[in-house]
Parts: structure tokens; C-alpha cells; sequence
């Protein structure tokens, strides 16, 4: 009879430590994808002129100026993809009449196109219909303005040209909630999951247009 608690505790232990782990996979896998389909709707529908050719707007700097609604569209389309993947795990606040997450799991986006850091692009904001205000203990969404959510493209790979390349950088924070609460073992666990996708720069062979890098 002494034995049944300890074989009982064990095996909540082994589900508990199954659950963290799954959980963990899947903001994982969720942020990447995020990131991925930021990067693919950029390539898409670049920044600019909506009359002119993508591949035009490719090859061309991203504009300093303008509005910024650009980036923040891109950015609630990465954070929705994220809300929508991780509404099955508990603590996830998800609404299904938007796609948003009011309060859990906490997003920024920081499309990094430019060459220089400026007010067009909302790097790291808050994003429509989520937490605008991440607490203490996610410290990897650091408030707007701070230096690592500078918008420059320098760090996030290299063209074809070797020259620094466009991509979307996701953050998540998101809190797991364990069953058991021992002292080896936390009852909150805070995972914290950075992807970054690079906006491919292209060429097209048989046209000889593109913007070869460029981006």
C-alpha cells in the first residue's frame, strides 16, 4: 500500500513531463511557421507602391515612409497563425471570432527590411487584439524601442550577392501550467521561442528579372 502513492506520483510525473514536452514542440513549431508565412506574404506583396510589379518593389529599397499599416498587417497575420496552432493547449486565450489571443500566448514581430531604423516600420509593437503589456517574466519581448528590435537587416543571413537579406523575426512567450508542484519540478514553466525566416531573394532564370539579391 506504501508503494501505490509513489508508483502514482510517477506516473503523473512521466504525463506531466510528456505534456511539457509536446507543449514545448508546439510553440515551436508554431513561431516558425509564423515567421514563414510573414516572410512568404512579404515576398508576396512587398512594401511600396501596390501599383508596381512586386518583383519592382523587391528590387528596390523598403520605403522609409508611409504607413505603417503595411507592417502591422503582416505582423497580426504572424501572431494569428501562432494563436490559431496553440489554441488546444491550456492558458491559450484563444477568440475565435478573430483569430486573436487576448491575453496568452504574447506575440511581437519585427520585419527587418531596412537599412536604417525608422518609424514606418512597427518593429516589436504590441499587435492589435493581443497583450500589449508582456509581464517581467517574459524576457525576450522587450518594450518598442528597445536596441534588439532595431528594424536593420544586418544579421539575418546573406543574399545571394552576399549582402545582408530581408526576414521576419517572431517572439512568443507562452506559459505551461504543470500538474504536479514540487520543488524539482515548477508548476509554471515559460517557454520562449525566437525564428527567424529569411525573405528569399530570387532571379528568374529564363527572364533575367528579379531582384537578384537586392532585398
Amino acid at each position: 500500500m506504501l508503494i501505490a502513492p509513489i508508483l502514482l506520483l510517477l506516473l503523473v510525473a512521466i504525463a506531466d513531463f510528456g505534456r511539457v514536452f509536446a507543449a514545448g514542440v508546439a510553440v515551436e513549431a508554431a513561431t516558425r511557421n509564423a515567421a514563414e508565412i510573414a516572410a512568404e506574404e512579404y515576398l508576396r506583396n512587398p512594401p511600396g507602391d501596390p501599383s508596381t510589379p512586386a518583383v519592382q518593389r523587391l528590387d528596390n529599397p523598403a520605403p522609409t515612409s508611409g504607413p505603417s499599416s503595411y507592417y502591422d498587417d503582416l505582423a497580426l497575420k504572424a501572431a494569428r497563425t501562432v494563436c490559431v496552432e496553440l489554441r488546444s493547449l491550456q492558458n491559450t486565450t484563444y477568440d475565435s471570432s478573430d483569430g486573436t489571443c487576448p491575453s496568452w500566448p504574447i506575440i511581437r514581430v519585427c520585419v527587418h527590411d531596412q537599412s536604417s531604423n525608422n518609424a514606418n516600420n512597427h518593429c516589436g509593437q504590441p499587435i492589435a487584439g493581443f497583450d500589449p503589456s508582456p509581464p517581467a517574466e517574459c524576457t525576450t519581448l522587450p518594450p518598442p524601442g528597445d536596441p534588439s528590435w532595431d528594424p536593420n537587416m544586418n544579421g539575418g543571413g546573406n543574399g545571394p550577392g552576399g549582402e545582408p537579406s530581408r526576414y521576419v523575426e517572431v517572439r512568443v512567450c507562452y506559459p505551461f501550467t504543470t500538474i504536479l508542484s514540487l520543488p524539482i519540478v515548477p508548476n509554471r514553466i515559460v517557454f520562449q521561442n525566437t525564428r527567424i525566416f529569411t525573405i528569399a531573394c530570387f532571379r528568374d532564370p529564363s527572364s533575367g528579372t528579379g531582384n537578384n539579391g537586392s532585398c
